[in-house]
């Protein structure tokens, strides 16, 4: 029989706290592999539910599969402070295929662009470099699936995947995917499953999600919660909603045009204005957490660098 009386609570809280106190550069939860982001939302924790929204081409895909891997090396590193923490990542890829996964995969684990990487084959130094990340990448506990028609559906490759190895967290790309024909763009009654399940079995669910695009008609390109399809149908069941946001993305789509009756060298200046201010937002990006249940409004800066999906601390060095 559960004990549902204070004291349980009492008990859990204090855990916690003693963690905390013998731990204090550790986070509670699952690390994205982002330190300083991490430590402001205390990792993902058991039974969380986060959506990470965004519009086309912003990185998410990108930003998944840096914390799936992230979360992977975690549950294989025999030196982490619960090393009984032994399972698996479950990424549902609904929008790309699994030969698409792998150049994510692969080109995070070098310096070569995903987009490149089947072009530059040819090349004995690519190879290499690919069979590296080949054997590396075999050695983490990540599966993939293809089947998310409805929550009945993720819970039976939930099961499959366990019975090889606990599954751990799972990762959905992307809600728009799942079942569009029976939940037709209302996804209040997914979500709110979803949630009691990642309770049920105590794991995170991150879950990614487009935009509308309410967000191209604005001056101000930064996303907030209306953004989000259905939004005040589906917000309570969701614990944390992280955006990504790139200036950049809408700064190169801007290239200036020559005005009627401007000068040659006032069009130059400015467009030199515009290539400056396009190769110094390159890497930069904002993890905007709008919404968090256990914490605060969190917005970080980190680096992003699209040419093979790495996500870095603005602070590290990345080569």
């Amino acid at each position: 029989m559960q004990d549902n009386h204070i004291s349980s609570a009492i008990n859990v809280y204090l855990e916690n706290l003693e963690f905390k106190i013998a731990h204090p550069d550790e986070i509670r939860g699952l690390p994205t592999g982002l330190k300083h982001f991490d430590k402001r939302i205390d990792g993902i924790k058991p039974g969380e539910l986060i959506l990470i929204g965004g519009r086309p081409a912003m990185g998410k895909t990108s930003l998944a599969v840096n914390i799936a891997h992230s979360i992977a090396r975690y549950f294989s590193d025999e030196s982490k402070v619960n090393p009984a923490d032994d399972r698996s990542i479950l990424y549902f890829n609904l929008e790309h295929s699994s030969s698409e996964m792998m150049d994510y995969f692969i080109a995070l684990n070098n310096r070569f662009s995903r987009y490149s990487l089947k072009k530059e084959f040819s090349d004995p130094a690519v190879q290499e470099s690919i069979q590296q990340a080949c054997v590396d990448l075999a050695k983490l506990p990540i599966y993939f699936s293809r089947k998310a028609y409805d929550i009945n559906e993720i819970k039976e490759e939930i099961q499959k995947t366990s019975n090889k190895k606990q599954v751990g967290c799972i990762i959905i790309d992307c809600l728009q995917l799942v079942g569009r024909r029976l939940y037709r763009e209302n996804y209040t009654e997914f979500l709110e499953q979803l949630k009691d399940l990642v309770l049920e079995l105590d794991i995170p669910a991150i879950v990614l999600t487009q935009l509308t695009r309410d967000v191209e008609s604005r001056s101000y390109k930064m996303p907030i919660l209306s953004d989000i399809r259905g939004f005040n149908k589906n917000q309570d069941a969701v614990d944390k909603i992280i955006f990504i946001y790139r200036e950049h993305y809408y700064i190169q789509w801007d290239e200036p045009q020559k005005k009627k009756r401007e000068t040659d060298e006032h069009f130059a200046k400015r467009y030199e204005e515009w290539q400056k201010r396009c190769e110094e937002t390159k890497n930069e990006c904002r993890l905007i957490v709008a919404k968090n249940k256990t914490g605060p409004f969190v917005y970080e800066e980190v680096k992003f660098f699209r040419d093979n999906g790495k996500y870095k601390d603005c602070d590290e060095y990345f080569y």
